[in-house]
């Protein structure tokens, strides 16, 4: 599931630069070339507890182009996200991106507590060392998994 959010594709004209989600097109069509043939990584995450956190890293190429990272796991049933882990990635300068923000200048670094599938998409990403940490902020019952991957277009 994570790969191929993590391959989708906005359609364009659809919604302002920047949306990584909206409800009429979710995180976008899924694209199977892009989610495929072009992965740096996937995780199938040891699963977390409130306060705990898996970090992954991933080498950026020169010339590398746009990074889409996506984060999913299959929460417990419940009126509203029973537990709650956050995606935060941070590039080789230092910049921190959270997940489901607009990563466009004046991006809110805020997490997101409502869903259970969290994307950060960077245009033209810098080559280097980038940082993926899953951040557990609260798991009652669990502990909970997770999976990641992150493809480069």
């Amino acid at each position: 599931k994570a790969t191929l959010i993590a391959g989708a594709q906005r359609l364009p004209k659809t919604a302002p630069a920047g949306t990584i989600l909206d409800n009429d097109q979710g995180f976008g069509r899924v694209n199977l070339d892009r989610s495929m043939k072009k992965t740096l990584c996937t995780v199938e995450g040891t699963p977390l507890q409130t306060g705990q956190k898996s970090t992954t890293s991933i080498t950026v190429p020169a010339g590398g182009g746009n990074l889409r990272i996506a984060m999913a796991y299959t929460d417990f049933p419940g009126d509203s996200l029973v537990n709650n882990l956050n995606l935060i990635v941070t590039a080789p300068s230092g910049t921190r991106y959270t997940g489901n923000q607009k990563t466009s200048a004046g991006g809110s670094l805020a997490l997101d507590s409502t869903n259970n599938v969290e994307v950060v998409d960077i245009t033209s990403a810098a080559a280097g060392k980038w940082t993926i940490d899953v951040v557990a902020s609260s798991v009652s019952p669990g502990p909970q998994d997770f999976a990641l991957a992150a493809i480069l277009a």
